[in-house]
Formats: C-alpha cells, structure tokens, sequence
C-alpha cells in the first residue's frame, strides 16, 4: 500500500519552476539576438546607457538585465551591469567559445519544432519543416555564415566526445572516416592524438567549402584529413578501416538506422568496425538528457529519437556485425559501441 505525502508538503511550485525556466531561456535568447553580452564585454553600463547603445526601451532593458542577473549571466554593483566570467566566455561574440551559433539554431530552428511536441505525439511526424520533406539539415546549411556559427557550437559542446574517442586504442586500424563529420572537428581530434591514421569526413556536398575553411585554420594534422561529399542514404560510403556514426542515428528512425548499418557494413574493410556514439537511453528510467534528446529528435529529425544500447546490438548483428559496448572515460553523456566486422 502506498502511502501519500502530507497535503501540506505538495504544492505547484515545481509546476510553476518549469513554466518559469521557459521564460528564463527567452530571456537568455533575447539578449544574444539584440547582443547585450557582446556589447557589456570589457565594460560596465546601466540599463538607460544599453538601451540608447542597443534601441532598446529603457523599462524593459532594466527588467531584462535584472533577469540576466538573477540567472548569473550578468553581474551588478551601484545600479550598472557587466557580464559574469561565464557570459564573458561563452555569450561574446567572435570569443572562441562563443556558443550564440547554437542558441541561434535553437531560437530559429528546434525550438519551434518543440511548439508542435504536443501534435508529434499523436502523429508521430517531426514538426520541422525540412524534415517533412527530406533532410532537416538542408536548410541549415543553406547560409555559409549561420552554419559556421551553428559548427562553432556544435565543436566546443562535442570536444570532450572527441577528446575521450581520441584516446582509445585505435593502433589496429589505419583509416577511418566520420561519417556526418560536418567541418572535420572530431576527425582533427583523433588523427592529433593518433598520427598512424588516414582520417576522413563524409557530410552533404555544401559542407565541402566549410571544411577546407577550418581544416585551413588548423593546420598540421588538419592537411591529411579529406573530404567526401555526398548523402549517406544515396549514395556509397567511403571505405576505411572504421565508419564512426556518432550523433546521427538518432537523428533517423529504425528502417534508416537499418539501411545505414548495412552500408556501413559494406564499406568497413574486414577487421574494421563502426564505431557508434550516442546518448543511448536504456533503463526504465533514462537520464533526463537521453529523455530530451529523443523528444528533440522526434519533432525536428525524420523519424529519429533515442534508442537503447540493447536495441542497437540488434541492429548492427542484423547488418552482420559483432557489438561490444565499450567503457570510455571521460565519455559523460554518451554511450560507445563498436561493431567488429569479422575478417
């Protein structure tokens, strides 16, 4: 028999909490879109002087900048404000690890897809525009200069992927190609920290120009990675001695994950392996993040949501490979298994 709380220790706050960090992200939102953290760098002004700089209105900036306080992006002392060390590092513009790219993707992008979740749980089809009609990432990389900003992003939060991936025994392989790779980020971790490796990115043709711009910027190891344009349910993928999926077969569902570990399959030489990486929800209670992901695949992405380390040895020995899950330090939010392609 259970037994229920005392009526006087349940009441609506954690309802209200929830409601108010919605409005929390607005607020972080509109600050990055009309630049307040970019335009506080370096210096401390009141709320009248940021909104004369800004064209703002003055009582709404006051209560704006107050809330950026409240959240710890802003700092105030004597009625003026100046970013926090987090906002300094993270929410300047043209800072290395400016992440107002992704914020931007979030604003413009998902979040809208997430006003439909309610509609994408009864039809089961994502609320994004381009996924209904194709690949969702085809309008995003239509704007040269919005997709460097996205991929900005995108390669700080995935560093530590990277970095752990890195770092595992890769001595019996020769190549390797990432498939979806984007600009080459994790393919420049891996062959920095293994330099026996041929490395490779495989992503949509208008990702090419992207590439060659920041492997340019890298330098070094950056000059052997190359380049494969091409959409991986068309057409072949490149061969090499291992095919990393990582973050893309959530973003598909279960008859594209299929036919992608198939072609995998096909391109591994023998004795090679998929490497797979992805947050991977496999208990009767996910972490929170695995939950939020899977949601955010089904309404942006074709099809996609979070799946099961369990589900996904199916797949690959359906394909024909052999899976082992494998423990990686440092590899916090996400999950690894290789598929080994028998010789």
């Amino acid at each position: 028999m259970s037994v229920q709380a005392p009526e006087s220790s349940v009441h609506p706050g954690s309802i209200m909490g929830i409601m108010a960090g919605y409005w929390q992200a607005r607020i972080l939102l509109a600050a990055v879109e009309h630049g307040v953290f970019t335009r506080l760098s370096g210096r401390t002004a009141t709320s009248d002087e940021l909104a004369d700089d800004l064209g703002l209105v003055s009582l709404g900036t006051r209560d704006l900048l107050v809330g950026l306080s409240h959240l710890g992006f802003l700092d105030t002392a004597d009625g003026a404000f100046r970013n926090s060390a987090v906002a300094e590092r993270f929410l300047v513009e043209g800072r290395p690890e400016y992440l107002g790219g992704y914020l931007r993707f979030c604003q413009l992008e998902l979040n809208p897809a997430w006003d439909g979740l309610a509609t994408a749980l009864r039809t089961g089809k994502p609320q994004n525009p381009a996924a209904v009609g194709g690949n969702p990432y085809d309008t995003l990389y239509q704007d040269s200069v919005a997709t460097d900003g996205f991929l900005d992003s995108m390669d700080l939060l995935a560093t530590p992927v990277g970095l752990a991936l890195s770092r595992i025994d890769w001595s019996r392989y020769s190549s390797f190609v990432d498939v979806g790779g984007a600009r080459g980020h994790f393919a420049y971790q891996v062959v920095s920290q293994n330099p026996h490796l041929r490395g490779a990115v495989f992503d949509l043709p208008p990702l090419e120009q992207t590439f060659r711009r920041y492997m340019d910027t890298l330098g070094g190891p950056a000059s052997s990675i190359a380049f494969h344009g091409g959409d991986f349910f068309t057409d072949e993928l490149p061969e090499a001695d291992v095919l990393v999926l990582g973050h893309v077969l959530h973003n598909w569902g279960v008859e594209d994950r299929a036919r992608l570990l198939k072609k995998a399959y096909d391109a591994v030489r023998p004795g090679g392996a998929v490497f797979v990486y992805d947050p991977m929800a496999g208990s009767d209670k996910p972490p929170l993040n695995a939950v939020l992901a899977g949601l955010a695949m089904l309404v942006w992405s074709r099809g996609g949501h979070e799946y099961s380390v369990a589900d996904l040895h199916v797949w690959l020995k359906e394909a024909g490979f052999r899976p082992e899950t494998v423990e990686v330090a440092g590899l916090q939010d996400d999950v690894l298994v290789i598929g080994h392609k028998d010789r």
